[in-house]
């Protein structure tokens, strides 16, 4: 369950690509996001500035506002996006967000909705990083983040 205003609620996604909001008392539906593009991944709602974050197959973060119905969308990765987790960076809320690629991203959310300034920026492991083979014949495997 997640807060949403004063009361409680529960969110799912699915691989319809509707993200559906419940009243956590009677169950019933409170509104459903839509994502037409891309295959969701994993799901965040973020109370601190209420925006339901998702990731996605191709990489991408998106920041649902569910009080406009509209999302901003974020490339840090170039597949999967494996894991999302809630932060806060210099006392802002930020998203932290993990991918099949190897890499991790921060997302700071802005002051106000209508603020362009998120930033963004990418880790990624050095190449020396990369395991060596367990085999002789056997290519080295890239490393993967999984949660």
């Amino acid at each position: 369950a997640f807060p949403s205003g004063e009361e409680e609620a529960v969110f799912t996604a699915g691989l319809d690509g509707k993200i559906h909001c419940w009243d956590d008392y009677d169950a019933s539906l409170r509104y459903t996001l839509t994502e037409k593009n891309s295959e969701l991944s994993c799901l965040l709602y973020m109370e601190s500035c209420n925006y339901v974050v998702t990731g996605h197959d191709d990489g991408s973060v998106k920041f649902w506002n569910p009080d406009s119905m509209k999302c901003r969308v974020e490339r840090g990765h170039t597949n999967t996006v494996t894991a999302l987790v809630a932060a806060t960076v210099n006392r802002r809320p930020a998203v932290v967000s993990a991918s099949y690629d190897g890499t991790i991203s921060a997302y700071v959310v802005p002051a106000t909705r209508s603020s362009l300034s998120w930033l963004n920026m990418t880790l990624s492991p050095p190449d020396s990083s990369l395991p060596e083979p367990l085999l002789p014949n056997l290519p080295a495997c890239p490393p993967e983040i999984l949660c």
